[in-house]
């Protein structure tokens, strides 16, 4: 089925993330082509004819990044926030920064960076890597690091408490 989309397009890429917050498709950074970027665009899937924005947020955002990941929070304090993880910057070094991606009830957007509990454990930074959400905890499975062969734990962080837990895993990259 081809869905008619008027306008302009978040055109073609690669290493970005894609979820679905209803009544929103977001697209979030990846590769042009020619060079990573940032951006958000949003699909609102209610509306015809349907057609991409490019979303303007406020204050501070992440930075360039490709092979992160992102899922949908639906229950504590990040409820309804796009979530990425990781990834890898321009000079192809590996991440380990969380944002969140809200939406407030006046129709602005804007990013808020998880706080990590100082002290605390922190996550390896990977790419290529996959998240997913069981209530407010955000599992980080799989993916590559910065070292050949470094072994990748299973990763878990809390968005009610802000920490970091790990756990051993199996080798995981570029999985769905």
């Amino acid at each position: 089925m081809i869905v008619p989309v008027v306008g302009k397009t978040p055109g073609r890429r690669y290493g970005h993330t894609i979820i679905f917050s209803k009544p929103y498709l977001l697209v979030f950074g990846g590769n042009t082509g020619t060079e990573p970027v940032n951006d958000v665009w949003c699909l609102n899937v209610d509306k015809a004819p349907f057609s991409w924005n490019l979303l303007e947020t406020v204050g501070d955002q992440p930075c360039v990044r490709v092979y992160h990941s992102a899922a949908l929070c639906a229950t504590g304090s990040a409820t309804g926030m796009m979530v990425i993880f990781g990834g890898r910057t321009n000079d192809q070094t590996a991440m380990k920064d969380t944002w969140g991606l809200r939406k407030h009830r006046d129709g602005r957007w804007d990013w808020v960076k998880a706080p990590y509990k100082p002290g605390g454990d922190e996550p390896l930074a990977r790419y290529q890597h996959s998240t997913a959400f069981i209530g407010p905890l955000m599992l980080v499975i799989g993916g590559r690091t910065d070292t050949v062969e470094e072994t990748v734990s299973l990763e878990v962080y809390d968005t009610e408490s802000s920490e970091w837990k790990r756990f051993p895993s199996i080798q995981r990259f570029r999985h769905a």
